[in-house]
């Protein structure tokens, strides 16, 4: 397997913190992460 890493981009941002907003709460749980501690996304 190749593997490749880059720096982080300002375009990633928005995927990284849709990955956290739409993780399921275990799943979250299990990496010591509570969704209740999470700001809400705000659209507009």
């Amino acid at each position: 397997m190749k593997l490749s890493v880059r720096e982080l981009q300002s375009s990633d941002i928005e995927n990284i913190v849709d990955y956290f907003l739409n993780a399921d709460a275990g799943y979250l749980k299990s990496m010591g992460a509570e969704k209740v501690n999470y700001l809400q996304r705000k659209y507009g």
